[in-house]
């Protein structure tokens, strides 16, 4: 799959990013009250969210060059999308890749911990 072959994908929990390149989810209590930013997000309000995730599929026939450029990417969209939901990337947040085999691909999720979902996972880390 090609670096613009990624389809529009709706999120679970009331999120929607129309990005040609990845999906954002930010996990939400509540389904009801939405807020919609500039950017096109769609989010609940009643609660704030404490993490957010993102994931991309990679071809394993992906050269090095390719997947280190999809990572740096995926970082840097991540701060950015971050910031427009008013979490300071720098600032309280522990960051996390997870990858999952799907055959002749790959399924990379990289995820954002702050607050009380930061807490959580320093103490089940240890």
């Amino acid at each position: 799959m090609g670096a613009l072959g990624w389809a529009r994908q709706i999120v679970s929990f009331g999120v929607e990013v129309a990005a040609e390149s990845c999906q954002l989810k930010l996990p939400m209590v509540s389904r009801h009250n939405t807020t919609t930013l500039d950017s096109g997000i769609l989010f609940k309000t009643m609660a704030k969210p404490t993490q957010a995730h993102i994931t991309k599929v990679i071809s394993k026939r992906e050269g090095k060059f390719f997947r280190d450029r999809t990572l740096k990417q995926t970082e840097y969209y991540m701060g950015a999308k971050l910031l427009e939901v008013g979490v300071n990337p720098n600032q309280g947040v522990i960051y996390r890749w997870k990858t999952l085999d799907k055959g002749t691909s790959e399924e990379w999720t990289y995820s954002a911990y702050w607050g009380e979902s930061r807490a959580k996972i320093e103490a089940e880390e240890g």
